[in-house]
C-alpha cells in the first residue's frame, strides 16, 4: 500500500514532486509498521494553501497473503492561524464620542471562523501625534486589559480626557497557540472637546 497528499489545487505530492510543491515526506518502515508524515508548508506567504487537503491511498491488500488486510489509520494536526481583527467602530477620522462614552466595536476571527474562548486582548489609546508609524507596535496607554475577544465592544469612558484627537488600538495576546501578540489599531480616531468652564476665581 502506497500514500499519496493531494493539495486543494488538485496536485498530487509524492517523493518526486513534493519538495516543490511545499510537502515535506518522512517514511518509518519496520516488518510490522510503516508510517508516513506529510508536512505542508507555506510555498509563499505565511499560510499553506486554503482548501480541501486529501490522502490518496494506492495498492490497498495489493501483494498480501490471503486472508490478510491492510491496516491504517489517518492522524492530522495543524498549527492554528493567528487571530484577526476587523475594527467596526471607530473607523472615521474625527468620531466624537456620544456623552462621555465611545464604543469600541470589534470582530476577531481564526482563520475566517469566530474566535473562540481562552483568547483575550487589551485596548489602548494614544494621542493621534504619537502613534507608531509601523502599524504592528503597541504603545499609549491602557483602556482596559484582558477584554475576551469574543466580546464584540467595549464602552470606553472618556470623561477624564483632554482635548484632543486620539488613536485606539487592541493587542491579541495569542501565546496560548503560539502566535505570540498582535496588534490592530483602529482605522477611525476619536476627538475630544473639552467644553467645561474654568472654575470661577
Amino acid at each position: 500500500m502506497s500514500v499519496k497528499l493531494i493539495r486543494p489545487d488538485s496536485t498530487i505530492n509524492s517523493a518526486t514532486n513534493a519538495a516543490a510543491n511545499g510537502v515535506e515526506i518522512s517514511a518509518t518502515q519496520d516488518s510490522l509498521l510503516n508510517i508516513v508524515t506529510f508536512a505542508a508548508t507555506p510555498i509563499t506567504g505565511t499560510a499553506i494553501m486554503s482548501g480541501d487537503w486529501k490522502v490518496q491511498l494506492d495498492n490497498v491488500g495489493v501483494g498480501l497473503l490471503p486472508g490478510m488486510s491492510n491496516n491504517y489509520s489517518l492522524m492530522f494536526v495543524a498549527d492554528p492561524p493567528a487571530p484577526t481583527l476587523t475594527w467596526l467602530h471607530p473607523i472615521v477620522t474625527g468620531t466624537v464620542p456620544i456623552g462621555n462614552s465611545v464604543d469600541l466595536h470589534w470582530n476577531v476571527t481564526r482563520g475566517g471562523q469566530p474566535i473562540g474562548p481562552r483568547v483575550f486582548l487589551d485596548l489602548f489609546y494614544i494621542p493621534i501625534g504619537d502613534k507608531p508609524i509601523t502599524p504592528t507596535l503597541m504603545a499609549g496607554l491602557m483602556i482596559s486589559n484582558g477584554v475576551p475577544a469574543d466580546t464584540p465592544n467595549f464602552q470606553w469612558d472618556v470623561s477624564g480626557l483632554a482635548s484632543g484627537e486620539y488613536a485606539v488600538g487592541a493587542r491579541i495576546d495569542d501565546h496560548l497557540k503560539a502566535n505570540g501578540h498582535i496588534v490592530a489599531w483602529a482605522p477611525g480616531t476619536i476627538v475630544i472637546s473639552d467644553t467645561t468652564p474654568p472654575p470661577v476665581p
